[in-house]
C-alpha cells in the first residue's frame, strides 16, 4: 500500500471513529463527559485498540468473541465462547486499520450485507469475511468507545443475538441500550 494510501485511510478511520462517538454521544440518553467519568459500573473510558492481538471478551457473560468451530473460510459465523487458554488463535484479534482481523483465518470482522452502507439492521449476525477495500468495506470498520464496539452506523453496538449471553450464541449488532451503563453490551479487549 502507498503511503499516501495508507495516510488517507488512517484519517478515514479516525474521522469514522470520532463521528460515531459524536453521533452515539448524541442520542437520547447518552451520557455526557462528566457522566462517564463518573460511571462506576465497570470504569470505561474512551479508548483505543491495543497493539498486537487481544481477546475480545464480554463483561457480563466473560465469553469472548470465537469463530465458530475454528472455521477459516469467509462467512464463518461469530459467536460466544469460553477463553481457551491454548489453541485460541480463531479467538485473537488484531485492529488493523479500522478492521479486526481474525488470527487464525486472516479474516476480518464484518456486518454481511452492508456494503455500501446504509442503516444496519438490528439483529444483524456478524461473521468473518475477506477483507475489501474502499468504498466496498464500510461493514468491516470498527471503533471502539467507552466499552461499545461499533461498526459505521452509531445506532449499533455489538451484542450477543437476542441478548442471549451464554456459550456457543451467536454474536450480532443490536441497538445501544442504557447507554453508556448496559455491561451486556460492552467488551473489554485483553491481552493473551
Amino acid at each position: 500500500m502507498s503511503g499516501s494510501l495508507a495516510v488517507g485511510r488512517r484519517r478515514c478511520v479516525a474521522v469514522l471513529g470520532a463521528a460515531l462517538l459524536g453521533a452515539v454521544m448524541s442520542l437520547p440518553g447518552a451520557a455526557t463527559a462528566a457522566e462517564q467519568s463518573a460511571h462506576s459500573g465497570v470504569g470505561l473510558q474512551q479508548a483505543e485498540f491495543p497493539p498486537g492481538y487481544f481477546f475480545i471478551r464480554n463483561y457480563e457473560s466473560n465469553l469472548v468473541l470465537d469463530i465458530a468451530d475454528g472455521s477459516t473460510a469467509p462467512g464463518g459465523r461469530v459467536i460466544l465462547w469460553d477463553r481457551k487458554p491454548s489453541d485460541n488463535d480463531n479467538q485473537l484479534w488484531k485492529y488493523d486499520e479500522g478492521f479486526l482481523v481474525n488470527k487464525k483465518s486472516g479474516l476480518v470482522l464484518e456486518v454481511p450485507g452492508y456494503e455500501n452502507g446504509g442503516s444496519i439492521n438490528p439483529g444483524t449476525v456478524l461473521v468473518q469475511n475477506k477483507r475489501r477495500e474502499q468504498p466496498k468495506s464500510l461493514n468491516q470498520l470498527w471503533a471502539y468507545n467507552y466499552g461499545y464496539l461499533m461498526p459505521y452506523d452509531p445506532k449499533v453496538v455489538v451484542s450477543a443475538e437476542g441478548d442471549n449471553l451464554t456459550r456457543g450464541a451467536a454474536v450480532a449488532v443490536d441497538r445501544a441500550v442504557d447507554f453508556p451503563n448496559n455491561i451486556r453490551q460492552q467488551w473489554t479487549l485483553e491481552s493473551p
